[in-house]
């Protein structure tokens, strides 16, 4: 798609403020969503 816009935004579904954050972000700038990737980062720590 020659004329796509992508924008990577930030969110945390674990984050109350954050998901209203994002959703009043994302309604100043945009009307619609036509495509949603979902990309979920799990980071493993040491124990102790």
């Amino acid at each position: 798609m020659p004329n796509a816009l992508a924008e990577i935004m930030p969110l945390d579904l674990s984050s109350l403020e954050s998901i209203q954050q994002f959703a009043a972000q994302f309604k100043a700038k945009y009307e619609r969503l036509d495509v949603l990737l979902n990309n979920a980062g799990i980071m493993m720590v040491p124990y102790g």
